[in-house]
C-alpha cells in the first residue's frame, strides 16, 4: 500500500527540512509518495534577506543554542547542518520549487535546495543560487533564469496555499 504525503512546508524552515529527512528515512520501510507544496512562512522577508539574529531577536547564547540543537537532530538522518547567517527570503525558490513540481522534479529540487540553504550555507533568495541549484537536478538553465516572475507558477503556488489553509 502506497502512503501519500503532502509536505507543506518553505525551503527556509528547519522544522521542515528535518520532517524531509524523516519522511526519506521512513521511506526504506514503507512505500511513500511524498508531494512538496510550497507554502511562503515569511512573506516579510525582504528581497535581499535579514541577519537571522536581528529576526529572531535573541542572544546569540540562544541562536548557538538552537543550531546545536537542530545539528544534533539532523545528525540522526545524516544532515549536516550549518550556522546560518541569513534569513533568506524564499519567494523566488518556492516559484521555482512549484516550476519543478509541475515538471516531475518536485522531489530533487526540494532536497537540493533545502541542502543549499542548511548544509551549503548559501543563499536561495538569491537568483544565481536559485538557477544553480535547478541545473544541478538538470534543469536547463533558459527554462529558470530571469525573467522568471513565472506569474502563472506564483498564482499556482498562491492557489495551493489557499487551498490547503
Amino acid at each position: 500500500m502506497v502512503i501519500r504525503i503532502k509536505m507543506f512546508s518553505d525551503y527556509i524552515c528547519p522544522f521542515c527540512y528535518l520532517g524531509k529527512a524523516i519522511i526519506d528515512k521512513l521511506k526504506n520501510q514503507f512505500e511513500i509518495e511524498l508531494e512538496h507544496v510550497g507554502i511562503e512562512i515569511h512573506p516579510e522577508t525582504p528581497p535581499c534577506g535579514v541577519d537571522v539574529k536581528k529576526y529572531l531577536s535573541q542572544t546569540n547564547e540562544t541562536i548557538n543554542e538552537i543550531y546545536e540543537n537542530l545539528k544534533s537532530r539532523g545528525k540522526q538522518y545524516g544532515l549536516n547542518v550549518c550556522d546560518i547567517q541569513m534569513l533568506a527570503n524564499s519567494r523566488k525558490a518556492l516559484i521555482i520549487g512549484e516550476y519543478c513540481r509541475k515538471q516531475g522534479k518536485n522531489e530533487e529540487f526540494t532536497d537540493a535546495i533545502f541542502k543549499a540553504y542548511f548544509e551549503d550555507c548559501q543563499d536561495i533568495g538569491k537568483e544565481e543560487v536559485i538557477i544553480a541549484v535547478a541545473e544541478k537536478i538538470g534543469l536547463p538553465k533558459p527554462e529558470v533564469e530571469p525573467p522568471h516572475d513565472f506569474p502563472d507558477h506564483a498564482a499556482t503556488s498562491d492557489a495551493d496555499k489557499q487551498q490547503h489553509t
